[in-house]
């Protein structure tokens, strides 16, 4: 037998996800289903020109296929002696960098000669993510001057979020 139930309106008792009997979640489009946060405050260093694992990493696990993954980074970096620094995120499923293999999503250019100091910060929005398999976003950094790049302050927190968003 099957039937039909009309209502003006379903709320759940907590959150924004409704869970049916079957497993599977009712969510609005563009609502967040979850949010995770990694915080790191050990700096790394770098005077490679290519971009290298910084070891500052956040694992998610999408609860829906269908859902997209929206990254935000910020994180303190130190350039010195006119040199050039860029990060970038690894993205264990993509299998490989999310941005340009040159310049990343930018970075820090000291063009005095002593030194610079900022937050960098990234947001990135991901493609469908195709399943439900845990995936890891690493920061990477790269040096593209004659010094090192110096990521993650030792004083200074910097944070990397990752939000599960419904399609």
């Amino acid at each position: 037998m099957t039937g039909q139930i009309n209502v003006n309106k379903i709320a759940a008792r907590t959150g924004t996800a409704i869970t049916v009997e079957s497993g599977h979640v009712i969510t609005q489009p563009g609502s967040v289903i979850q949010v995770l946060q990694e915080t790191r405050a050990t700096y790394f260093e770098t005077s490679s020109d290519s971009f290298v694992d910084t070891g500052f990493a956040i694992t998610i696990t999408p609860k829906l296929a269908t859902s997209k993954i929206l990254l935000q980074v910020n994180v303190f970096c130190t350039i010195q002696n006119g040199g050039q620094g860029s990060i970038n995120i690894h993205g264990s499923a993509e299998g490989g960098l999310l941005s340009s293999d040159t310049y990343g999503f930018g970075g820090l250019y000291d063009a005095g000669g002593s030194s610079c100091e900022g937050i960098n910060t990234i947001n990135f929005l991901t493609g469908v993510v195709g399943s439900t398999s845990a995936r890891t976003y690493t920061l990477y950094g790269k040096s593209t001057g004659t010094d090192n790049s110096f990521f993650l302050n030792n004083n200074r927190r910097s944070t990397f979020t990752a939000m599960e968003i419904a399609q």
